[in-house]
């Protein structure tokens, strides 16, 4: 009986920092949010971004194929006015989106790779430098460039973990991990 309630005691205190951490987490990410929106009326654009991605009046798309990632930045944007209109701010909100769901994936990966504190501070720097604000803050394919990188890292590490549960012999385990860490880096 002692055991059980021990463990159970050890159960509810894991899960108190778990709600704690995630508390302190959503916090900064609501902190980093209510700056963007506070900083929204000194948003600037990128005209050659609004221009090509903007929809005309006949539906027709000034899409031009240029280098791939650009392209895909400049077809999300495109959705997204065609969604919901013309208006410059529709942009600006995909970025700050964008930007979120990069820190959010780059907390779990510092979190897995080297705890708690360190994914803290990496997250409340990404939320609350002046250069991160500002780059949420006007037209580029960088915060996609930015979430898909995390998100490779991301599966990196997920395949790293799951393959050392595995038990993998390690020469296999770090060759595959160099071939698929190559994936987010290209």
């Amino acid at each position: 009986i002692y055991l059980k309630n021990h463990a159970s005691a050890k159960d509810a205190q894991i899960r108190v920092r778990l709600i704690c951490e995630g508390i302190f987490a959503v916090c900064i990410l609501v902190a980093g949010v209510g700056i963007r929106v506070y900083l929204l009326p000194t948003a600037g654009e990128s005209a050659a971004y609004y221009e090509v991605a903007r929809v005309t009046q006949d539906n027709t798309s000034m899409l031009v194929p240029v280098q791939n990632s650009v392209y895909y930045y400049l077809c999300l944007l495109h959705g997204i006015f065609l969604l919901l209109g013309n208006h410059w701010i529709a942009g600006i909100w995909l970025q700050i989106i964008l930007q979120l769901l990069a820190g959010t994936a780059l907390y779990f990966v510092v979190r897995k790779m080297a705890g708690v504190i360190v994914a803290m501070i990496t997250l409340g720097y990404l939320m609350f430098v002046p250069s991160a604000v500002k780059v949420s803050l006007t037209y580029g394919p960088d915060m996609l460039y930015f979430l898909l990188w995390t998100l490779g890292m991301l599966f990196v590490l997920l395949y790293l973990v799951g393959s050392m549960k595995s038990g993998e012999k390690e020469t296999v385990r770090y060759n595959i991990s160099m071939w698929i860490s190559a994936i987010p880096v290209g």
